[in-house]
């Protein structure tokens, strides 16, 4: 599976997780919406990111590193901690009942302290994934 599609895939999963709609396309990703505002989730830097009516709590997850990201935020943007997308063959029980649904990839995206444990137990990391939540107030 290639990065773009992983990345999509890591943010279906944390839609439903989270009893969110389903992801949306847009332009280089998916949209998830958030009640008033967004999460986007996409492998190219969006160019709205100065726009001057982005709604507060609007997120975005760009597959890059996150010093490409900080470079095009202006200063009502706070940076999340960066986290890693990873993928392997499912987990045990998890593997085992994912298996028999038909699912051949597990996709995850680890903060800095578990993407160690992760690559031990043969996770693959697939690059950093950036994100920052739109405040609407100048820092």
């Amino acid at each position: 599976m290639e990065r773009a599609e992983l990345l999509i895939e890591w943010a279906r999963g944390w839609a439903v997780s989270r009893a969110h709609p389903a992801p949306t396309p847009a332009a280089g990703g998916v949209r998830i919406q958030l009640g008033h505002a967004e999460r986007h989730v996409t492998t190219a830097m969006p160019g709205w990111l100065a726009d001057a009516d982005i709604a507060f709590d609007t997120e975005v997850k760009v597959l890059g590193p996150p010093e490409a990201l900080r470079r095009s935020l202006d200063d009502r943007w706070l940076m999340f901690p960066t986290v890693e997308l990873m993928a392997t063959a499912a987990l045990a029980v998890l593997g085992n009942w994912a298996a028999g649904q038909g699912l051949r990839t597990g996709v995850l995206a680890a903060t800095g302290q578990g993407a160690p444990l992760y690559r031990r137990l043969g996770w693959a990391s697939h690059g950093s994934i950036a994100g920052a939540v739109f405040t609407g107030v100048r820092q």
